[in-house]
């Protein structure tokens, strides 16, 4: 399989496979034991090598699996950091690559030819929104308060989770990430394929002057003097969620490879997002509202809730009697819906620049900076 891009960063997959833990152990493999779900007793052995994460279970609800986890960017290009989409993918060079790492670890034998034709667990498709580096706190800022009823949010260091499923006894099949993917590679510490650090350490406590002095084009870069940075948005699919989507019950890897599936999905939450709807300003959001032909009141009531989005607040009144000028959600959703006729967000920014929304992606495409 070719494509011109693969968007995959990490990938989970999965075989049938039946090892001795004896053999396994003298590979240098590592039990651990732990509860499943129901809080019943599973044993498994680990192995992490060449950026690949090996777990087998010699027990798993009856049968024996081999789980293999990693980053695509990192095994296909032999590098240390997962900031480029693989362009030009060729599966070959992958399968290549995983053989070389799986053929001192396990079994050859028992493994299919091609590892597009193991099942997937997880897939996390992602994209760089490419923004002048003096706008990405704006950016941020936005998107932490885009309008998501059915998601939970969680924040986890630097990493802003929108949740697509509520239900605590059960975990969602599609998470949602979005944050500064400068800022990631550098609290990490990533290395570059020469064994040297994206930012010296002796910046630790200045982002900022990090990004300054160490540009080698493959975060931050300039064109025609302005400097852009990358603000990740990330796509974590389960099984669940890949076999509705697909509406299949078995999901290989080379499902998940296809270009043309990968940017339906993407552009598909691009849009759940609203993403590829422009972000006004708020002095730009109450002009654009005085030009389409709204009452006094709806114009005032649009413009309040944008206010009280703004300010992380919830725009309509649930639970108790409506009071003097309040809206219910099902007034506000009315709203949301008039302006995405226009591909306005309901969110606005204080910037007194408007965000720049994102296109949707396009077969083939070619991402310059990504």
């Amino acid at each position: 399989m070719i494509t011109n891009i693969n968007y995959t960063d990490t990938i989970v997959a999965y075989i049938d496979y039946k090892e001795s833990t004896t053999v396994l152990a003298g590979r240098g493999w590592r039990r651990e034991h732990h509860k499943d779900k129901c809080k019943k007793p599973l044993e498994s052995w680990y192995l992490h090598t060449n950026n690949v994460y090996l777990r087998y279970y010699p027990n798993f609800y009856g049968r024996s699996l081999l789980y293999v986890d990693f980053s695509l960017p990192k095994v296909y290009y032999t590098i240390n950091d997962n900031c480029l989409h693989v362009a030009n993918f060729d599966s070959d060079v992958l399968d290549l690559r995983l053989k070389a790492i799986l053929a001192n670890n396990v079994d050859m034998t028992q493994l299919p030819p091609s590892f597009l034709n193991w099942q997937v667990s997880r897939s996390d498709l992602f994209y760089n929104h490419e923004v002048p580096q003096q706008y990405t706190k704006d950016h941020l800022n936005a998107y932490e308060l885009l309008y998501l009823p059915r998601h939970k949010k969680l924040e986890y260091k630097n990493t802003h989770y929108l949740m697509s499923n509520l239900k605590k006894y059960r975990s969602a099949s599609v998470v949602v990430r979005i944050y500064y993917k400068d800022l990631e590679m550098y609290e990490k510490g990533i290395l570059t394929k020469d064994n040297t650090l994206f930012y010296p350490a002796g910046v630790h406590e200045d982002v900022e002057k990090a990004i300054d002095i160490k540009d080698d084009g493959s975060l931050s870069y300039s064109v025609n003097g302005v400097r852009y940075s990358r603000i990740r948005i990330e796509l974590q699919l389960r099984r669940r969620k890949l076999m509705y989507a697909l509406n299949s019950k078995s999901v290989t890897v080379r499902d998940v490879f296809d270009e043309v599936f990968q940017t339906s999905m993407i552009n598909k939450y691009f849009s759940t997002l609203g993403l590829d709807r422009e972000i006004l300003s708020a002095y730009n959001f109450r002009n654009h509202i005085s030009t389409m032909g709204f009452s006094t009141k709806k114009r005032k009531h649009i413009i309040e809730c944008a206010r009280l989005l703004r300010s992380g607040k919830s725009p309509y009144i649930t639970g108790t009697p409506l009071k003097k000028d309040a809206i219910s959600r099902r007034m506000f959703n009315g709203y949301v819906n008039q302006l995405k006729e226009d591909d306005i967000h309901a969110i606005t920014t204080g910037s007194i620049n408007n965000l720049i929304s994102i296109k949707p992606l396009c077969i083939g495409q070619h991402l310059s900076h990504s």
